[in-house]
């Protein structure tokens, strides 16, 4: 159900900014799977996500980044070397953050207003 994995995800980036390790945090947030549906542009593209008060808010970057820019990204943050070639030579993920927070105001996560779990039971019983 992905309205509920929305709704969890903001759960989680909720208790986070609202913690005192919001000022230094950073959460990556990859599909899965991006090659087991294509979309209308291109089937190799992955919608992500970054949340930190690093990340340029109100931007979607054009710049083509892959998992292994997620990964370079995440070592470079931790300041670990490079797990192998290929993360190595990835392009980190330079056009999402800024060099100071921009604004390190808490998220506060909005409740789903449908019913959704409603609308499956439905759709399940008329299945049957």
């Amino acid at each position: 159900m992905v309205a509920e994995n929305d709704y969890a995800l903001g759960q989680i980036v909720d208790l986070i900014s609202h913690s005192k390790i919001w000022r230094s945090s950073a959460i990556f947030v990859v599909e899965d799977d991006s090659q087991d549906g294509a979309d209308h542009v291109d089937a190799h593209r992955m919608p992500a996500g970054v949340f930190s008060p690093y990340a340029r808010r109100g931007t979607v970057v054009g710049t083509r980044y892959d998992m292994l820019s997620f990964i370079r990204s995440i070592e470079l943050i931790l300041g670990m070397r490079p797990l192998g070639l290929p993360d190595a030579v990835a392009t980190p993920l330079y056009d999402v953050f800024q060099p100071k927070p921009s604004n390190s105001a808490p998220y506060k996560v909005i409740a789903p207003t449908y019913p959704l779990l409603d609308r499956n039971a439905t759709l399940l019983s008329t299945a049957l």
